[in-house]
Parts: structure tokens; sequence; C-alpha cells
């Protein structure tokens, strides 16, 4: 809980595991002000709960190799959740 306490941002390595991010760390998600998600490899879905959890989203620029994942990047990404 330091990020919390010190006000820093958490951030989640999630290169396809967001599900695992989400099932082990759901219960902490409201304590920590600031959220960011790096790698983000996953789905629509995942991405939508994410975003609805107040998460950024850090994008690299493996992030655009795939038609489907720059579509979904500039059609569900808030240009103020993202981060790089």
């Amino acid at each position: 809980m330091f990020s919390h306490t010190m006000g820093k941002a958490v951030y989640f390595n999630s290169i396809r595991a967001e599900g695992h991010v989400v099932k082990k760390f759901k219960q902490y998600f409201e304590k920590f002000n600031h959220k960011v998600l790096h790698s983000f490899m996953g789905n629509e879905q995942e991405l939508d709960g994410f975003l609805k959890n107040g998460f950024y989203i850090a994008l690299r620029i493996c992030s655009f190799e795939y038609e489907y994942s720059r579509r979904m990047i500039k059609s569900r990404i808030p240009l103020d959740r993202i981060v790089f």
C-alpha cells in the first residue's frame, strides 16, 4: 500500500495477464488514486473493465502492431487515459 499512502501511481504490468491482474488485485483498486495498466494486450471487454475502474492505459510500440489493437486504442481509450 506504499503508493496509496504516498499518493503515487501504482503500475500493473499485464502482458497477456489482464484476467490475473483483476483476480488478484481488484479488491485494492479503489484504494489507489492513480492506477496505470502497462502493456495491455487484452480484449475490448477487459479494456472497458480497466477503464471503468479508473485505470490509465500505458501504451508502447507493440500496442500498435496489429490492426485490431490500433482500432481498439482509437475507438475505446479516451485521450486523457493514455500514457506512454
